[in-house]
Parts: C-alpha cells; structure tokens; sequence
C-alpha cells in the first residue's frame, strides 16, 4: 500500500479508490463524499476503514485526517465560489507551498509520517541487544584479535536481527552496508565492532533526522537559522554537558552555537541549511559530543560548543564592548586580539557585513572570531574575500591589496623593516607568485581557494601579529 508522507492530492486518491476496487472488485461503501479541487472524493468508511486505517497508522489518525479533509474542501469550495475564472481553467495548477489549504494537509500529514516513524525507530535498548546478536554470528577472528562476521553469516545475522527486533534493522543488513565497510583477508570479513558503531551512528542520525521534522516549518527538508536555533533551544536541557549553564544564558548559548554551524554549512549565505547536510557535518558531530556523560579536559578546551571555549569568547566580547550598549562600535571591535587587527580592515568588514548603526552585533563577531580562528577553510576565505573586494568585481587587484597594505603600513605594531616605500612592490609581488592566478593582474576567489593559500593572505593584509609570524615562516609556523 502506497503512504501518503506530505501532500494529498485528488489524483492519490482517486488511485487509491481504483486499486480498492480492482483488488475487491467491489466499489467502496459511500457513507457521504466531498468536493476537493474539482474532483469527488469519498468519504472512506465502512468497508475501506480497514484498507485505509493502514495508510495513516490506525483509525484515530484516520478520521482526524477526514475531519481536516472536510474542512479544507469546504474552505477551498469558498474560495472557488469567490473566484470565478477559477472554474474555467483547463490546467490543474500546482498548489503553492504558502496556500493556507495545502499547508493545514501538509501539517497533518506530517504528523501522521512523524508518528509512524518514531514508531519504527530504533531504541537504546534494542542496540544493546543488536551486540549480543552480532557475537553469535562471529565465527572469524581478525588479525588484530577483533571478532570478525562474514559475508553469510552477516546474512544469516540479518534474519535473526528480523525476527527478534522486527524490521528495525533491515536498513542495516544491505549488501552494500557490507560491501562498504572495511573487511580483512582471508576470509573477507567484517569487524563487527566496525558494524555495530556504523548501526549506532546511523540509529542516532534517523533520531536526530525526526527531531529535525517539526521544525522543518517549509517541509523541503531545509532548516532556516530560525529552525535550527528553535530546536537547538527546545533540546538544550538535554545536554548534560550543559547542565551547569545559567537559564538567562540560553538565549546566547543558541545564538553562539548557530553562528559556527551556519558559518560552515551555509555557503551561500542564506540563512538555509539541508538536513541531510547537517547531519553529516563534522560541526554536529561536534555539538552532539555535548550529549556525553563526560567530556574530557582537553576535548572539552578544543570544542566550541563547551562551556570552558563559549565562556573564553563570550568573555572576550564583553570585554570590548566598553560602553556595554551590546554591539561593538569600529572602536572597540579594532582593539581585537590586542588591537593586532588592521583598522582599514574593520572599517571594509562593518561597510560590507549587516551592522546596527554601522556596530557589529555579536553573531558577526563570531563569524570573524571563526574566520581568524580557522583561515584556512574555504567559508573563511570567502568571508575575507567578501571583504577584499572593495570594487565588488568579484576579483582583487594591486589597487585592493595596496588599499588593505596602507592600512597595514599605518599599524602602530608593524615593524619597521615593512615601513620601506618598496616593501609593498615585493609584498605584492609574492602574493601574485604563491597565489598564480589565471589572470597574471587579477585575483579570483577560486584563484585563492585552488592554491592553498588563503590563510596567508589574510594573515598579510589583516593582522599585524600574523604577518610577523608569516614574516618569520621559516622559524615560526603559521
């Protein structure tokens, strides 16, 4: 039987309605029936109450479904009675995502797809059974002494794992899962502690994925900014690594944590990131080691999302914002990192970027924060570039680099071997030699992105510290 997982059309169900009868050879019992886009659609009951209680996970969701059904089609009768033209049109229009009809269906049915998949969803305690299973079907013992599952036992595995847990890891026991894990001769076989972590992963990504649903507030599987900090703050309390966190702080804590992961995976800069691609993103692995009973020191310095690394950031923020008006003015942002910053550089990043009254707000300090902190990824060096680009040509010329090297030159910090009137013909010079750009007089941003180098030029036209250390390369590493 087909599912309806989104959208109902009349189309769906007037199939549906045929299959029934062919099957039956019988039509359906009509208790009442109502109009939906031109087109009869009948009231199921009787006797397909038990065909299509099926379809929408028992006859609770089923009628619920037909209340809305019945709402909807009176509403959009209306609108057809208002709309004269509409009854002349020969060419069923596709309804838009923003109609109001279309969208209380969607939510209903979504519903309905949530439902009956947390239904089917794999649980802690089922996992932990899984192992046990999987110890019985290791007969190999690998090279490095690690229980090992062949190619038939793993099949074998599978019709025990469905009888025992159902269809829950059917997705699992593939061909292909196997064919893509790493096997050891001679006997071609698998690690089954490898399998097991791969069925954990994907378990936890199929909970995550579903949690992601109701905040999917469009249903194309994309994730505004506005999404994905509403189910960041409704899913807080579940981080135990977070259990000290002050209340009042929440609000922040969501605001900081979105800011690196839209860094990362919004490349376009649309506020929009694709479920399947947060997912499997480094950056919510990341986050997710939140939900560890205990995190290591060291761990715990270097993750982002800790306590220890957003109190270091957040702390640095308020300490430069002297007026403590929650923005900071070109001022304060220029004495960042002890004010090695280029002021002609914080000046083109307040023009180019969002900015209250011309002050950066504390979601475009993160952003800077992450670009200096990791230079070398591509998002960094398209938020330099954004920045480089006075002309907004889409590339760099000598007249940009001298721009951002003036401001350099006039740094108080700047050594005075860089003060000579020829240093920036030499500076330039090799800045077109480790970048070889296409255009011998022009700099492109895939240019930057294909040579490497992105970390050393904004070290050179940005930061009088880094240029030191870009300086002194060979003794100092950037």
């Amino acid at each position: 039987m087909v599912r309806i997982s989104f959208c109902v059309s009349s189309i769906t169900f007037r199939s549906l309605l045929t299959r029934h009868r062919d099957e039956t050879g019988t039509g359906p019992s009509m208790v009442g029936s109502v109009r939906y886009d031109g087109c009869r659609l009948t009231t199921l009951r009787a006797v397909t109450m038990s065909k299509f209680s099926a379809l929408f996970g028992g006859e609770e969701e089923l009628t619920s479904f037909h209340s809305a059904l019945k709402a909807i089609a009176g509403e959009r009768e209306v609108q057809q009675r208002q709309n004269v033209g509409i009854g002349l049109s020969l060419r069923r229009r596709k309804p838009k995502l923003q109609d109001p009809l279309t969208k209380k269906l969607r939510e209903l049915a979504q519903v309905n797809h949530l439902k009956r998949h947390t239904r089917q969803a794999v649980d802690s305690e089922q996992i932990k059974q899984l192992w046990q299973v999987l110890q019985t079907f290791s007969t190999v013992q690998l090279e490095d002494g690690q229980p090992g599952i062949t190619y038939s036992k793993f099949i074998e595995c599978r019709k025990a794992a469905s009888q025992a847990f159902g269809a829950s890891f059917d997705l699992y026991f593939r061909p292909f899962v196997f064919q893509g894990l790493h096997r050891h001769p001679p006997h071609d076989a698998v690690a089954i502690e490898q399998f097991y972590n791969f069925v954990v992963r994907g378990s936890a990504n199929e909970r995550y994925r579903l949690s992601f649903v109701p905040y999917d507030s469009n249903h194309t599987g994309v994730l505004s900014l506005d999404d994905f900090e509403s189910w960041l703050r409704d899913r807080l309390e579940t981080f135990p690594q977070l259990a000290d966190m002050a209340p009042s702080f929440n609000p922040t804590y969501v605001i900081y944590s979105a800011a690196k992961v839209f860094f990362l995976l919004d490349h376009s800069r649309t506020r929009k990131v694709k479920i399947p691609d947060l997912l499997s993103s480094a950056v919510f692995a990341e986050l997710m080691e939140l939900q560890q009973q205990s995190l290591p020191e060291e761990q715990a310095e270097t993750n982002w999302f800790s306590i220890p690394f957003v109190t270091s950031v957040h702390t640095q923020y308020m300490e430069l914002d002297k007026d403590k008006d929650g923005l900071l003015s070109f001022e304060e942002l220029c004495n960042l990192d002890n004010r090695s910053i280029s002021p002609v550089f914080v000046q083109r990043l307040l023009q180019e970027y969002p900015t209250f009254d011309g002050k950066a707000d504390y979601r475009l300090f993160l952003e800077l924060v992450l670009a200096r902190m990791l230079p070398k990824l591509d998002q960094s060096i398209r938020f330099y570039f954004r920045v480089f680009d006075i002309d907004r040509k889409g590339y760099l010329t000598t007249t940009s680099l001298l721009y951002f090297w003036r401001g350099m030159h006039q740094h108080p910090q700047m050594e005075e071997d860089a003060l000579e009137a020829d240093f920036f013909e030499n500076i330039k010079n090799e800045i077109f030699d480790m970048i070889r750009p296409k255009d011998p007089f022009k700099i492109t941003l895939q240019d930057i992105i294909a040579s490497q180098q992105g970390a050393a030029l904004s070290l050179i036209l940005t930061d009088v510290v880094g240029f030191g250390r870009y300086e002194n390369r060979e003794s100092v590493p950037i």
